[in-house]
């Protein structure tokens, strides 16, 4: 069945990038006084992205204003680095150990040491939680894949940063402990340790996935990113219904009763998750739904 789904995913890869291969999309019509834009983004492409998507620049230049899903400055607020590091470790003063069984903590730690080079005894990586673990391992091993990779260039902070320099305003469509929560506040420690165990237990696959999300991201293929996120192997790895509405579908929809006012107020770029976008719950699909005229951005406007 994993082969099966790695073969689908090199499918869409290949054969599947067409009507809405775009990461860069406009936003008119309706009420609206002047165009406004949504741009998707990945936390694992490089930075360089930015100078290949047609009218990105001049996206930049007509807006007044730039909205993330939040405000990255929130992310190296001293207050809010604590805040993240709170939701990112065990409560209790427990550690790994307390939460897993013998033998799956010894996999664990085994496949740890193997991407990190250090194991679960180091105190900073034994506190932490399933879910924060099993996002440090993909992070790493990701840049160990691909060494010109710099995960500290982020497209998120990009733009804000130059916003900023530019004298735009910059907002976030939530607050930094709204997403710490839905990152790290939402599953049972059940679930997590389960997820933990369904990454160490496949880690080159996971590994692939991750990889085909990135290549999907490269060829501006939004939907065959959710094609693949949504994929199933039929296992306990797969990604729940509730999971998937709380992490993007319920998102979604809360950011389309901001998003309206957000663009009153003058023409905005959006820079939000490309996982966002695609999908008839999707970003794109609920500003046509709300009456918007959403066009994909093929050359500079």
């Amino acid at each position: 069945m994993r082969k099966k789904l790695l073969s689908l995913a090199l499918l869409v890869m290949t054969g599947w990038a067409g009507v809405q291969a775009q990461l860069l999309w406009k936003i008119s019509g309706k009420d609206l006084s002047a165009p406004s834009y949504v741009f998707g983004t990945n936390h694992l492409s490089p930075l360089s992205i930015k100078d290949r998507v047609a009218g990105l620049d001049d996206a930049m230049k007509s807006a007044t204003q730039v909205c993330g899903e939040i405000e990255m400055a929130a992310m190296t607020d001293p207050a809010g680095m604590q805040r993240l590091q709170a939701a990112m470790t065990l409560p209790g003063g427990k550690t790994l150990k307390d939460v897993l069984p013998a033998a799956d903590y010894a996999k664990a730690d085994s496949v740890t040491t193997a991407i990190m080079g250090v194991g679960l005894a180091l105190p900073q990586l034994a506190q932490l939680s399933p879910s924060a673990l099993v996002t440090n391992l993909t992070t790493v091993l990701y840049v160990k894949r691909h060494p010109g990779f710099n995960p500290m260039e982020q497209l998120d902070t990009y733009f804000q940063t130059t916003a900023q320099a530019a004298g735009k305003k910059v907002r976030g469509l939530e607050t930094l402990d709204f997403q710490i929560d839905v990152l790290f506040g939402g599953k049972t420690m059940e679930r997590q340790a389960e997820e933990l165990m369904c990454f160490v237990n496949n880690v080159e696959w996971n590994a692939e996935q991750t990889d085909s999300l990135s290549a999907l991201y490269e060829r501006q293929d939004i939907e065959g990113m959710i094609r693949l996120t949504e994929a199933k192997t039929n296992t306990a790895c797969d990604p729940r219904p509730e999971d998937l509405d709380r992490l993007i579908y319920g998102r979604n929809a809360d950011w389309l009763t901001k998003m309206p006012a957000i663009m009153a107020e003058g023409p905005t770029l959006f820079v939000v998750g490309a996982g966002h976008l695609g999908g008839a719950r999707g970003v794109l699909a609920l500003l046509k739904k709300a009456g918007y005229d959403v066009t994909p951005v093929s050359q500079p406007e």
